[in-house]
């Protein structure tokens, strides 16, 4: 089952799927935010529930009627403990099977937040133009506004090439456990720095 209401409407919408659910039916959120899912668990039970994006523009140009404006046109899925499960796997047979892109992921909820992070970066500006992001370039005022906050490093994206791993599951747990019992943890660089030459930190402030 496809689960596809705005975040405002999850919990009345999901006390409702009572009696669509059977002993292994599966819940495929493919909303935006991060807690739609922990929603989900507590009003039908988290073995029912799995995470999704999904990655396309797409509008509503009428009642009725929804425009495909372009994106990627895909969904992430999977497992919230991160298992690659047998149902999560005929899911995946039944997109390639429908035609359109899918991906199995076993950190589904990194892949949440990863999207998470790219709406919020913009969602200031939009809301508060009331346009969206194609038309502000096309709106001199936002588009200056949008410019400024670059200018002003509100709006700035960075590499990163440092030690990054996620710990959403438990194998993912269980790794990083591994590394640190080596006694080599990739992340504790105050660990590795020469005795005589001082640990640099940066400190950054907004």
């Amino acid at each position: 089952m496809l689960f596809c209401v705005k975040a405002f409407d999850t919990e009345p919408a999901a006390a409702r799927l009572g009696p669509l659910l059977g002993e292994s039916t599966a819940v495929l959120s493919l909303q935006n935010g991060v807690d739609n899912e922990d929603k989900l668990a507590q009003a039908i039970g988290q073995d029912h529930v799995l995470g999704g994006a999904a990655f396309i523009f797409a509008g509503k140009a009428e009642p009725g009627v929804i425009v495909h404006t372009g994106g990627p046109t895909s969904i992430t899925f999977g497992e919230l403990d991160g298992q690659v499960s047998e149902r999560a796997q005929r899911l995946l047979g039944c997109c390639q099977q429908a035609g359109f892109a899918a991906e199995l992921s076993p950190s589904i909820k990194t892949v949440l937040w990863a999207k998470f992070a790219f709406i919020c970066a913009q969602a200031g500006m939009t809301t508060a133009a009331r346009l969206p992001i194609g038309e502000i370039r096309t709106v001199d005022a936002a588009w200056a506004g949008f410019q400024r906050l670059i200018a002003d490093r509100q709006l700035v994206t960075y590499p990163y090439e440092g030690f990054w791993a996620p710990m959403d599951t438990l194998k993912d747990r269980q790794m990083l456990e591994a590394l640190y019992e080596s006694g080599r943890p990739p992340w504790a660089v105050w660990e590795r720095h020469e005795p005589e030459r001082p640990l640099d930190v940066g400190l950054r402030t907004t």
